[in-house]
């Protein structure tokens, strides 16, 4: 399933880690950022894929933990070739494609903190196409 969220500023999506769902945030209607929801366990230690499609505007992730997930600490392990990342809270992270590409991207985030009060880490691979 996607969610497309049409944003004159970048698109927000909240990753919501009880199931892990990804939501969209607040927008209006120029630029576009879509996501697929995936879920995942920090306690696992498993790595995971999201994909997200984008016309170029920036897309912002933001890590949500609920009553059973708390998330400790958020690293970038692999940069995208085409796009730079930035952190913009804590929690939060916006991906920013070069303004004259075109194709497919690439990056690794690592999440740590607990879930159900067992400490781990996922990796997050997303893999980004720029339309």
């Amino acid at each position: 399933m996607r969610k497309a969220l049409a944003g004159g500023r970048a698109a927000s999506w909240a990753l919501a880690f009880a199931g892990a769902t990804m939501t969209p945030f607040g927008a209006s209607a120029q630029a576009k950022c879509a996501i697929e929801q995936n879920s995942f366990s920090v306690a696992n230690g498993q790595t995971n894929r999201a994909s997200a499609r984008t016309d170029g505007a920036a897309c912002e992730w933001i890590y949500w933990g609920g009553a059973t997930n708390i998330y400790e600490s958020i690293r970038f392990v692999a940069h995208p070739a085409h796009g730079r990342l930035s952190r913009y809270t804590p929690a939060g992270f916006r991906y920013h494609p070069k303004p004259t590409y075109h194709g497919k991207d690439s990056f690794t985030v690592k999440v740590c903190g607990r879930t159900q009060g067992v400490p781990g880490c996922s990796t997050i691979i997303y893999d980004v196409t720029v339309e």
